[in-house]
C-alpha cells in the first residue's frame, strides 16, 4: 500500500512539472510522534498555467505513518483565490488503507493587511468501512506588517490516533528585516483531543525556526517543535523539520 502511495505522489509531481512557473517547497521530517526516532517527508508545488489558474500537487506530513496528499485547480483573482481538487489519507495507525476524498481551499484578502485561509478534506469512503479518518478542516487568520506575518490557526480533523476529534491551535509569527535575507520564526500551539473513551486530553507546544533567504539557489528553513505537555504515551515529543523552497521560471 505504501508504493501504490508514492507512485501516486510521484504521479502528482509530473503533472504540476510540465512547464511555465513552479513554485516547489520540500522538507524532511524527524521526530519521536511514535515512541521512537522516526521521520518523512512533504512537498508543496504550485505552477502558474496563465495568470488567473494554477496546479497545486501537495503531501502533507502529519506522523511517520499519516500523510495527506492533494492536486488541486486553483483560481487565482485580485482579492480571493479558490481551488478544487482530488484528494487521499493514509493513516496507517488505524488501518493499513489509503482513503480517497475531495480537496478544497479559499484565502480572502481584507483591507489593514489581514486575510483569512481556510482548506478542508473529506474522505469518500464509507463510515463504517473506514472511520478513523473521514474529514479534516482549518482556518487561518493572515495579519501582515512591514517586519512580520503572523497568523492565527485552527484545525478539527477525526484522529486516528485514538478515534477522537483532534483540535489544534496554533499562533505563529514570522518576523524579517528590510534588506536581510534572514527570517525567525516562533509559535506557541495547543491541542485538544476530545470525545475518546478518556477526558479531554492536552497538548501544548513550542515552535521555532529560521530562514536563509538566496536570490538565485532558492530558501533554505529549519524548524524545531517541542510538546513539553503532552496527552501521548511519550515524555517530551518533539519534531525537526528541514527543506528548501524554490521559484523555477
Amino acid at each position: 500500500m505504501k508504493i501504490k502511495f508514492i507512485v501516486f505522489i510521484a504521479t502528482f509531481i509530473s503533472f504540476v512539472s510540465f512547464g511555465f512557473s513552479l513554485d516547489l517547497s520540500f522538507a524532511g521530517h524527524f521526530d519521536t510522534y511514535s515512541g521512537s526516532n522516526s521521520g518523512g517527508f512533504s512537498f508543496d508545488a504550485t505552477e502558474t498555467i496563465i495568470p488567473k489558474l494554477a496546479l497545486n500537487a501537495k503531501l502533507d506530513y502529519f506522523s511517520p505513518d499519516s500523510y495527506e496528499a492533494q492536486c488541486l485547480v486553483l483560481g487565482n483573482f485580485k482579492l480571493f483565490s479558490v481551488g478544487a481538487g482530488i484528494a487521499y489519507s493514509m493513516d496507517n495507525t488505524a488501518k493499513n488503507i489509503i482513503v480517497p476524498g475531495l480537496g478544497f481551499t479559499a484565502t480572502v484578502k481584507l483591507p489593514l493587511n489581514l486575510g483569512l485561509n481556510t482548506a478542508a478534506i473529506i474522505s469518500l469512503a464509507p463510515a463504517n468501512l473506514y472511520q478513523a479518518y473521514s474529514f479534516r478542516v482549518k482556518g487561518s487568520i493572515l495579519f501582515d506588517t512591514p517586519n512580520a506575518h503572523s497568523s492565527i490557526n485552527y484545525s478539527l480533523k477525526q484522529s486516528a490516533e485514538k478515534e477522537g476529534l483532534l483540535h489544534s491551535t496554533l499562533f505563529r509569527v514570522d518576523a524579517f528585516e528590510k534588506n536581510i535575507p534572514f527570517t525567525i520564526m516562533l509559535g506557541f500551539g495547543a491541542d485538544f483531543l476530545t470525545h475518546t473513551e478518556n477526558p479531554v486530553q492536552i497538548e501544548g507546544s513550542i515552535i521555532g525556526g529560521f530562514s536563509i533567504i538566496t536570490k538565485k539557489f532558492g530558501t533554505y528553513f529549519v524548524e524545531g517543535k517541542v510538546s513539553p505537555i503532552t496527552y501521548r504515551d511519550i515524555d517530551i515529543p518533539f519534531e525537526i523539520k528541514a527543506g528548501a523552497s524554490f521559484l523555477l521560471d
